[in-house]
């Protein structure tokens, strides 16, 4: 009779195990399983790492803060989903507090509140009513509650409203083939983007340099999303440049380079 589960600073190997070249061993096997019932039962996962969690319903809620999810099989074709009740992802797993994390796999859940997370992959929530998804990432095709400046939605309206202004100044209103090129094209180019894919690999995670501006200062307090977020690493790479431009000798120029 569980009350709390919490994984706290630890790594639970997405596959369990990785063979010789870095590969995921056991594709189909998630890295925390809860057999129900699992009445009370509330999990959290607290700056971590960890494969696929398949919770039943009948849990109270799974938190997950500042960590990253990784379901290997679905960069190998293989569906199993990040989070949900079953292996095929039909069955909703209970209500999620999902907070500055970073999730490769689809996400399937009763209830979701999800604030500066990524979702590489579709995200679905049962009951839509309640709940809410703020500065986040969530691709086309996911079914959650209201989101709140989450890309790429927030982009595509901002993009649309200035269309509209530059409309109105020609004397002309924006046509619905003129939305329909703006979001299409903004869901094109504004994607996440990773160093590294692969647990183990350096840079696994970790927002490629090139990702678009959106994502990498997209969180409430303008830092990067997904579970790098506590790096706070926009804030001091401009801190950075600032005092270079003070004190940097004339005639030379500065880079930056980050560490994977």
């Amino acid at each position: 009779n569980l009350a709390v589960i919490e994984v706290v600073h630890s790594t639970l190997v997405p596959g369990l195990l990785v063979d010789e070249n870095g590969g995921p061993v056991h594709l189909g096997v998630p890295s925390i399983l809860v057999d129900a019932p699992a009445d009370g039962l509330r999990l959290l996962i607290d700056h971590s790492i960890t494969g696929p969690l398949q919770h039943p319903e009948g849990m109270t809620d799974v938190t997950v803060r500042d960590s990253m999810i990784d379901s290997p099989a679905i960069a190998l074709g293989v569906r199993l989903p990040a989070l949900a009740a079953t292996p095929g992802g039909d069955v909703p797993g209970p209500p999620a507090t999902l907070i500055r994390t970073t999730i490769f796999g689809e996400v399937y859940v009763e209830e979701l509140f999800a604030s500066e997370v990524i979702f590489a992959s579709q995200v679905r929530s049962k009951r839509r009513q309640t709940g809410c998804v703020r500065f986040s990432y969530v691709p086309e095709g996911s079914e959650t509650p209201r989101r709140y400046r989450s890309q790429p939605d927030f982009e595509i309206l901002s993009e649309t409203q200035l269309a509209e202004q530059t409309a109105a100044l020609q004397g002309r209103t924006l046509s619905n083939a003129d939305r329909d090129t703006i979001r299409d094209d903004v869901r094109a180019w504004l994607q996440p983007s990773f160093t590294n894919l692969r647990y183990g690999q350096p840079g696994y995670g970790q927002l490629f340099v090139e990702c678009p501006e959106q994502i990498l200062t997209g969180a409430e307090d303008g830092s990067e999303m997904g579970a790098f977020c506590f790096l706070k690493q926009p804030q001091r790479a401009t801190s950075l440049r600032v005092r270079l431009q003070e004190y940097l000798p004339f005639g030379l120029e500065a880079g930056l380079i980050y560490v994977t």
